[in-house]
């Protein structure tokens, strides 16, 4: 009788592992022991990586042949930025523009592009032209944003170039010396010094030929100011002086 019962029971086990190792769940299982997760790490349809040597970021391989995507570092980048701008924003002046600036980035055609473009110590747009000889982030998001050059910029009449400058507003060209600074503090944390934002600016001025040259006398000015003055003297200048439309003497 007790031999009976073993072999049933003998059976009633073999019987369910057998169940087990058929079906969807049972293909899975066997494919994570092979794979050698030892099934405690899932997966649906993509191919997740974390670990303590990326800082805990993650990255997501969203289907063959698609770079990995640093979500994490890129989204800490922008949002660093955001709130540093936006509290040099608010030391002159400018809460509206602060709260708005640059939320664009957080849109799927910038955000994936910045993602999959990430390397944490320059503007991923040069990467994306780099790789493409295009930056369809950057195009969208100067067209949202007025603190930029290219934002004002249009046909030009009775000039000897199709596209012309057209003069900046001061609030933006305020704001743009505004993200000049962070950006250059975000990048080169290290390395930063009050001269770092007038040293990018004139590597490029030679080439900023469709800029208005009003615009570009102000923005020289100011970041002239920023590497003589200090940042302290020159937020309380652009406050108290320069947008409240008083004449630049130089």
């Amino acid at each position: 009788k007790r031999r009976l019962l073993g072999r049933c029971s003998g059976k009633r086990k073999r019987n369910r592992i057998k169940k087990r190792s058929h079906g969807r769940a049972g293909r899975k299982r066997r494919k994570r022991r092979e794979s050698g997760t030892g099934g405690k790490e899932r997966k649906y349809g993509k191919e997740r990586l974390c670990g303590n040597s990326a800082k805990n970021d993650c990255f997501i391989n969203w289907k063959a042949g698609f770079e990995i995507m640093h979500i994490w570092g890129h989204f800490k980048t922008i949002t660093k930025h955001k709130l540093m701008v936006m509290k040099y924003c608010f030391r002159i002046g400018l809460y509206r523009q602060g709260l708005l600036h640059d939320l664009s980035k957080y849109s799927w055609t910038e955000f994936s592009v910045g993602c999959k473009y990430y390397q944490g110590n320059r503007s991923p747009n040069n990467a994306e032209r780099e790789d493409t000889g295009l930056s369809t982030s950057w195009i969208h998001h100067y067209g949202r944003n007025k603190h930029h050059f290219e934002h004002w910029v249009d046909y030009g009449i009775n000039c000897d170039t199709i596209i012309q400058g057209v003069p900046m507003p001061r609030k933006y060209i305020a704001e743009m010396v505004m993200d000049r600074i962070c950006a250059s503090k975000v990048y080169n944390p290290g390395t930063y010094t009050d001269k770092a934002p007038l040293a990018y600016f004139m590597k490029s001025k030679e080439k900023l030929w469709f800029v208005h040259k009003q615009t570009n006398e102000h923005l020289e000015f100011l970041l002239r100011m920023l590497a003589e003055k200090g940042e302290k003297e020159t937020l309380y200048y652009i406050r108290n002086v320069y947008l409240k439309g008083k004449e630049i003497k130089n």
